[in-house]
């Protein structure tokens, strides 16, 4: 019993390296994100005419990436795929996660108008799957067989993680236990990483106003303005899928690439603030807005949806969370001048109902937001995120879609038995 409970330990152990671990590479990731976008951007340009400078990079951008996509495929994984795979198979493979990582890391760098959410998300899942399976094995190999330390590192050495089907399932407590170490030491990494060498990449924090009898007045308008921008983004990306993947089909993987780049450059020129992600340009917006009139704001928020879907169909693949955020703080903007109402708690109820209405998982979207906002902005936000998961999409039928969505926003409150799935899963086949 001694030596169990002894090998247990060393697994906790190994679950906080491994943790550890995570940390500080996610850190190293959103820093070669930062740093690249300032080498490219900010020292890249000298004395070069911006707008020509501007062009130049994103053609060359588009050829990168539409020769990554002959290379390596139809990556990174986009946050709906990584998802989507989650879902069908229980798991998710880790032996692309340098390939899903660079490919993600060359769109944001060139100033693509997407977000660096997607990338991340299929790396936290690899990883984590990663360390799954390596603390299963370690588990199978110093608690179930009685062997040895070097027996493992051999192991870990020497080939891939193998899967145990045959371990015998552990209480959930002490998975929970690891996966509580897991996380734990990741975010503990990860903030000391912050705090020793710097913030690796600038998060969105956008402040919050209170919230008054005018706001609350205009909820229903926001509501169907919001549902309309929901249904104008989700048409503008099934144009822009049939458009693009007529030339996928043929494998003009590198023309795809190019016509992205030449929209993006064009936007560029134009309007600066509608590339990249969306972090900074958003608070800049914030913080200057007063130079802005109200129709360029309400056509910068129009451009940044189509460009977005632009982006992403044409191989510039990313997130769409932090574009969006800007998108609907511009019209935000525009409708706090027109009506008078608060432009933040506009953008919140925006953002919520079009991001719900293109993932359909509202509980999750809601919370996530919470890195953008405040907490006190999570009972607006839960509104925003079940009005959008409500609404029918564009081509099915409400009544079907409505029962549709009903059964998901349940299956939602049954969480305790899912997290014994998750836990148990750590030592189970």
């Amino acid at each position: 019993m001694k030596d169990k409970n002894n090998a247990r330990l060393r697994v906790a152990g190994f679950a906080l390296v491994c943790g550890a671990s995570m940390g500080v590479l996610l850190w190293l990731y959103m820093k070669l994100i930062s740093s690249g976008t300032h080498l490219v951007w900010d020292l890249g340009p000298g004395d070069m005419d911006r707008r020509l400078y501007t062009l130049l990079v994103c053609l060359c951008g588009g050829l990168v990436i539409g020769l990554m996509h002959v290379l390596f495929g139809n990556y990174p994984e986009t946050m709906e795929e990584a998802f989507a795979r989650l879902r069908r198979d229980r798991r998710s493979p880790y032996h692309k996660i340098f390939i899903n990582a660079f490919t993600a890391l060359m769109p944001l760098i060139l100033g693509g108008s997407v977000g660096p959410m997607a990338g991340l998300t299929s790396m936290v899942i690899s990883l984590m799957y990663w360390s799954e399976d390596w603390m299963r094995c370690l588990n199978y190999t110093l608690v179930t067989k009685g062997g040895s330390d070097t027996e493992f590192l051999g192991e870990l050495f020497s080939r891939e993680p193998p899967e145990h089907s045959d371990i015998p399932v552990e209480p959930p407590s002490r998975a929970a236990l690891l996966w509580t170490l897991l996380i734990g030491a990741a975010a503990a990494a990860f903030a000391l990483m912050c705090a020793f060498f710097g913030g690796a990449l600038q998060l969105l924090r956008v402040p919050m106003h209170s919230v008054g009898a005018q706001e609350i007045s205009f909820i229903p308008f926001l509501l169907a303005i919001g549902f309309g921008l929901g249904w104008l983004y989700l048409y503008i990306r099934k144009g822009m899928r049939l458009f693009f993947g007529e030339m996928k089909k043929r494998g003009k993987h590198v023309r795809c690439g190019l016509i992205g780049g030449a929209c993006l450059g064009i936007v560029g020129v134009l309007a600066p603030m509608c590339m990249f992600s969306g972090q900074n340009e958003t608070m800049e917006l914030l913080g200057g807005y007063t130079g802005v009139s109200t129709l360029t704001l309400i056509v910068m928020g129009f451009v940044k949806l189509v460009l977005i879907n632009i982006c992403i169909e044409s191989g510039w693949k990313g997130g769409h969370w932090f574009p969006v955020v800007f998108a609907c703080m511009s019209f935000g903007i525009a409708l706090g001048r027109v009506f008078g109402i608060d432009p933040i708690f506009a953008c919140i109820m925006l953002s919520g109902i079009i991001l719900t209405m293109i993932q359909r998982i509202p509980v999750p979207m809601a919370v996530s937001l919470l890195t953008c906002f405040p907490l006190r902005a999570l009972p607006w936000l839960l509104l925003a995120c079940f009005a959008g998961s409500l609404l029918p999409g564009p081509g099915r039928r409400s009544v079907s879609e409505l029962a549709d969505r009903g059964r998901e926003i349940l299956g939602f409150f049954c969480v305790k038995s899912k997290l014994h799935a998750i836990f148990s899963a750590v030592f189970g086949a």
